[in-house]
């Protein structure tokens, strides 16, 4: 009986050594957080500005349909977006917490995007946007200004690399 379990503890701890090696050599070559630039996040001063970014079909949702605020763009560059949510976030004292979702959509595709007026606040931000693009690919951005020189475009965004985005990369 000890004969058997001893086989046993030794092949465990042998699978499991063997796996987290593997596993180590894998994480070495991937970086936990890499920034892509396939979406693109960027303020306009009209709708009429979102025409003339040749976009085939874009849909305008108003965060507070009685205040008119800045319009922001959002769209991806050669991919598809496969979910898009626009999240009413609260602070509760250490960070941000989503409270509601005002909005999704689903399989937005290349050249079509989603225009977003809402108010931007200069501190806290109350409106977020998360999107998945599939593969293991997430970003979120809260709408508010950098506080630095009151930019609030990005061309890029930080994503983790998740097991499923690290498959995909080995095996592309």
């Amino acid at each position: 009986m000890w004969e058997t379990i001893g086989f046993l503890l030794d092949w465990t701890l042998r699978v499991t050594g063997a796996i987290s090696i593997c596993w180590h050599i894998i994480k070495s070559f991937f970086p936990n957080n890499e920034y892509i630039d396939n979406i693109v996040i960027k303020e306009i001063q009209s709708i009429d500005e979102a025409v003339n970014l040749d976009l085939h079909f874009f849909e305008v949702f108003k965060v507070n349909p009685c205040m008119e605020g800045q319009y922001f763009v959002i769209y991806p560059v050669n991919a598809d977006i496969k979910e898009l949510r626009i999240i009413e976030v609260e602070y509760n004292g250490r960070r941000l917490v989503n409270k509601k979702v005002l909005k999704t959509y689903k399989d937005i595709t290349n050249n079509r995007g989603v225009v977003i007026n809402t108010i931007v606040p200069d501190t806290i931000p109350f409106i977020k946007i998360e999107w998945n693009m599939g593969k293991g690919l997430k970003g979120e951005y809260p709408i508010s200004f950098n506080g630095f020189n009151g930019n609030t475009n990005i061309v890029s965004y930080r994503y983790e690399n998740n097991i499923l985005r690290v498959i995909n990369r080995i095996f592309k």
